[in-house]
């Protein structure tokens, strides 16, 4: 599967992707970020996280409003529960991370599916793509890896470092049981 953001074009079958969520640390907490996320940023820190990173940046926000300056500003992926989020993601060709049935919604209003990250709804959802895990260490870990196994390709998370040293092992090891055929890759 294909995973665009901005003018990247990410191959989620070869390697997971992982979305660091600034926490107010700073650059130093996204070390083997694919992307960054920022949760109801401002256009200037929009701005400032993409020059200081050079990361694709996508934002959460409530009032779709916002999301026009916000993708302006450089935003390349969104999260807003407003139905008019979908048009936006048409209209700017942005990114949009958004529960089961709202990314249902979005593909069949014409939002290509590399532009869309479908993460479980409230009664869970096998088909999504992408998981966001909260907290750090091992718990955080484990919640990554049975996503992994149950498909999610894209990883959004504030413990970026660790995450990204556990994808890359479970990466590892579903290649190798692919080329082995000892199993089919998630």
């Amino acid at each position: 599967m294909l995973l665009a953001l901005g003018p990247l074009l990410l191959d989620t079958t070869v390697r997971t992707v992982v979305v660091g969520v600034l926490d107010g640390t700073g650059p130093a907490s996204i070390a083997g970020a694919d992307a960054v996320w920022l949760r109801h940023p401002t256009v200037d820190q929009v701005v400032a996280t993409s020059r200081a990173t050079g990361l694709p940046v996508g934002v959460t926000v409530d009032d779709v409003a916002a999301l026009d300056d916000l993708v302006a500003a450089g935003a390349v992926a969104i999260e807003c529960d407003s139905p008019g989020a979908i048009d936006v993601a048409l209209d700017r060709q942005v990114t949009m991370w958004c529960p089961g049935p709202q990314a249902d919604r979005a593909t069949e209003a014409g939002v290509p599916a590399e532009r869309v990250v479908r993460e479980p709804g409230a009664a869970g959802d096998a088909t999504s793509v992408g998981v966001t895990v909260t907290g750090h260490g091992p718990r955080t870990w484990g919640e990554a890896v049975r996503a992994g196994h149950g498909g999610a390709r894209v990883v959004r998370t504030a413990d970026v470092r660790s995450l990204r040293r556990v994808v890359t092992v479970m990466d590892r090891l579903t290649v190798a049981r692919t080329a082995t055929g000892r199993g089919v890759a998630p």
